[in-house]
């Protein structure tokens, strides 16, 4: 995507436009950053990690806007708003993951990971979502998990054509 051929229009702002994937590029990997790939193996132990992994997250919507803004034309800009609709899934993610924090007392990924390292009954294991609580919050996670991912189709460039008289 970065060396891929950059189209830009004619009066659209060219930092603006060429800032956009670099951006998007960089929050992915950001977010990749906090996650614990393993014990001690977290390559950036932050004690907000949580928030920080919710908000980088959250804040490529912006991005993925950024390219419209750049261009000049209110029909590109209002094009590009259909994709940042994706945040009234974000709230309920983010609620599901409060009673995980609450139990552990905690938004550092690493004592999160390592409240669940223990075993119940020498067999099973300790995870959250083995709790009444963590399945309830596992199940909807989930419903707001699959809709961000199926209503992309909903969003493309093709199916607004043939919704709106208006692009």
């Amino acid at each position: 995507m970065l060396i891929k051929e950059d189209i830009v229009p004619a009066r659209a702002d060219k930092i603006v436009h060429f800032l956009a994937p670099v951006l998007i590029a960089a929050a992915a990997i950001l977010t990749l950053g906090v996650i614990p790939y393993g014990r001690n193996m977290t390559p950036f132990t932050i004690d907000g990690g949580i928030l920080f992994f919710f908000a980088v997250g959250s804040a490529t919507e912006l991005m993925v806007f950024m390219p419209a803004g750049a261009a000049t034309t209110s029909t590109r800009c209002w094009a590009r708003c259909a994709p940042s609709a994706d945040d009234q899934y974000e709230l309920p993610l983010i609620i599901t993951v409060l009673p995980v924090v609450m139990i552990v007392g905690s938004l550092n990924p690493d004592k999160i990971v390592g409240a669940q390292a223990a075993y119940s009954l020498g067999l099973v294991p300790h995870w959250f979502v083995f709790t009444p609580w963590g399945a309830t919050a596992f199940i909807l996670f989930l419903f707001p998990a699959w809709s961000n991912q199926t209503a992309h189709h909903l969003m493309s460039p093709k199916a607004n054509r043939r919704s709106s008289p208006v692009i």
